[in-house]
Formats: structure tokens, sequence, C-alpha cells
């Protein structure tokens, strides 16, 4: 009877010995792998050999709704009033319509082209980008009250203008 528990205990012993030592040797080879792994990135090495790289570049694309310029470098507005076409006098060359939006109340321009702030009664405003917005049928919304999403750009001599990102009729 003795005999049998002092085997059982030795057993236990054996077995609890073997795990721990299976576990240190897991630890080892983990340990082993991780510090090669990261010799190789160092290398420029891929590590499930996938092939050499050659030179690594930052990524230079962004994905920025709405357009694919880089959005910190416009500043976003919406704004509402009315939309109307208007003949380009011929002598600018610039084509033959703009399209401005009226606004019911003067509307207080900070990034004017003086460098002061202005209340203007209207702002030109340019079409959706036809790559990026095509659904846009901006002749449905003409003569009409609209809200208008959009960021400032530059425009005919140091202007400012509103770059079209959403529109809707209100």
């Amino acid at each position: 009877m003795v005999q049998n528990i002092v085997r059982k205990k030795i057993i236990k012993l054996v077995v609890v010995v073997f795990i721990l030592s299976f576990l240190f040797l897991l630890l080892i080879f983990n340990t082993y792998l991780l510090i090669s792994l990261n010799s190789k990135k160092e290398k420029n090495d891929c590590p499930i050999s996938c092939g050499q790289i050659d030179t690594i570049r930052p990524s230079t694309t962004l994905e920025v709704q709405p357009n694919s310029d880089i959005a910190e470098n416009y500043e976003y507005v919406t704004v509402r009033g009315s939309l109307k076409k208007e003949k380009i006098p011929e002598e600018l060359a610039l084509g033959d319509n703009s399209y401005q939006l009226y606004f019911d109340e003067p509307f207080l321009l900070l990034g004017d082209a003086s460098g002061s702030p202005l209340y203007i009664n209207k702002i030109q405003v340019l079409l959706p980008e036809a790559n990026t917005f095509p659904f846009y049928d901006i002749n449905g919304f003409l003569d009409n009250d609209v809200e208008i999403y959009g960021h400032y750009t530059g425009g005919y001599a140091e202007t400012v203008v509103i770059q079209i990102v959403a529109i809707t009729k209100i």
C-alpha cells in the first residue's frame, strides 16, 4: 500500500518535471525564433521566405474623404443659399458660365485673399470633381435653395471659391 502511494507520487513528480521541461524548451525555442526574426527584419528579409525587400518606402497614399487630395490642406464648410448660373464676360476668357451661391444674409468669409474677414453676399462654387462625384447634375439644383458642403479653394485672381463636395435642396 505504501509502495503504491510512493509510486504514484513519483509518477506525478516525473510528469510534472517532464511538463516543466517541455515548457522551458518551448520558451527557449520561442525566444530564439523571435530573436532570429527580428534580426532578419533589420536586414529587410521577409521572415517567411517570400523574397527580398529591396527598399521600404513610407506610405504616401491616404484614405481621404471626399477626394484624393490631402484633406488637412482644406478648410471644409457647410453653406446655404440660392444657386444661380451666371454668364462670364467674354473678355475674361474663363469659359461660358459660373455658378454662384447667393446668401440670404451676409456671410463672413474668413479666408479672403486680403487677409481680413469680409462679409459677402455671394460666392462662386465649383462643380464637384467629375472623377470623384459624377452623380451630381448641378442643373437640377439651379434656382433653388441648397445646402452645400465643400472646401475653400483658390479661384480666378486670388479669389476664394468653394469646391462642392455634396449638395442638396433645402
